[in-house]
């Protein structure tokens, strides 16, 4: 899978994260949140993972916020400007709790299942998510694999979004464990 995201050329990334990133803003605008205040965590792209501009984001009223490393775990730190960034990590703003976290990947199946890059920082967070956190994995077309198996640790999304649809997670974490997705 890193070798397909790597083939990517720089246009095609352009373009495909640009079209994958006007489906989840609409996707998100679009939703009903039982809460006026949004709080939506992004992440500061790594190769090959969808690039999400920071004005189409800023013209929302929602509040951003991006990961932080925090013990074992990792956390959300609410930033007003484009933050200054150690590889996927900021290191200024103050601690928040979002109310929707945007999650990149190596691949992803239609049930949820996230193949991530294996420093187990996003499943380490997810498990101590609160009630109503929407996640949204997002990964290309090409990223959605059938072949997936969710392992004990894994934390699955509740949508994802590619360029070209939106996919509703609805089978239930205890059926997901352990079997073939």
């Amino acid at each position: 899978m890193r070798r397909i995201l790597k083939a990517l050329g720089p246009d095609e990334l352009k373009s495909l994260s640009a079209q994958l990133e006007t489906r989840l803003l609409r996707y998100l605008r679009d939703r009903k949140f039982p809460s006026p205040r949004i709080v939506i965590g992004l992440y500061l792209p790594l190769a090959g993972e969808p690039e999400l501009r920071w004005d189409s984001w800023q013209s929302a009223s929602w509040q951003l916020s991006y990961p932080a490393p925090f013990q074992e775990s990792m956390r959300y730190l609410a930033v007003t400007s484009l933050p200054e960034a150690s590889g996927p990590w900021v290191s200024e703003g103050s601690n928040v709790e979002p109310t929707v976290i945007v999650v990149p990947g190596l691949a992803f199946s239609e049930t949820g299942v996230r193949l991530g890059r294996g420093g187990g920082y996003f499943d380490r967070y997810l498990e101590r998510r609160h009630p109503g956190l929407l996640v949204v994995g997002v990964c290309f077309e090409s990223q959605l694999r059938s072949d997936l198996v969710a392992q004990p640790h894994d934390q699955l999304m509740d949508v994802i979004i590619t360029e070209s649809r939106a996919v509703e997670c609805s089978t239930s974490r205890a059926e997901k464990k352990g079997r073939q997705l």
